[in-house]
């Protein structure tokens, strides 16, 4: 392996997503689903920013409130520790949270990051992120959902 403190903030990132493990979901009470939480997500990306030497600075770009929920949309700079210069930004990451209290902001920052570090590391979570194991469309065949298995919608 080259030397870390040689390598380009690109050539770090690319490490990470190179060498990020799965994230396994879990069962949590109240939901019929599995879910990924931040600090599933954080377990994985964090000693692996460690690693190569790589800060993260999150700013808030903009957020709102309505009623419980708070919506944030942050911007997030990858800085290379060994060479201060090298600096990669990505932005426009949103994220939601719910709350009654002021614990909103905080759960809108997670979900956020959270989402930031799954899609930009490409982080493998298992099962499929889009489905909930339930097919609302179940009358309908796997391979064309617009297609019943009855002959409607052909």
């Amino acid at each position: 392996m080259a030397d870390i403190s040689k390598m380009s903030i690109e050539e770090k990132l690319f490490n990470v997503l190179a060498e990020i493990e799965p994230v396994t979901q879990e069962k949590s009470g109240g939901v019929p689903y599995k879910i990924t939480t931040y600090n599933q997500v954080n377990e994985k990306v964090r000693p692996l920013l460690k690693k190569y030497r790589i800060m993260i600075i999150p700013r808030v770009v903009h957020h709102e409130k309505n009623n419980d929920t708070t919506i944030v949309t942050i911007d997030t700079e990858f800085v290379n520790v060994d060479n201060l210069t090298q600096r990669i930004s990505v932005g426009g990451y949103v994220g939601y949270g719910i709350d009654r209290s002021d614990k909103g902001i905080g759960k809108a920052l997670s979900y956020a990051l959270k989402y930031l570090f799954m899609k930009l590391f490409l982080t493998d979570i298992g099962d499929d992120e889009e489905s909930e194991h339930v097919n609302p469309f179940d009358n309908q065949t796997k391979d064309n959902p617009f297609e019943s298995k009855r002959g409607v919608g052909k």
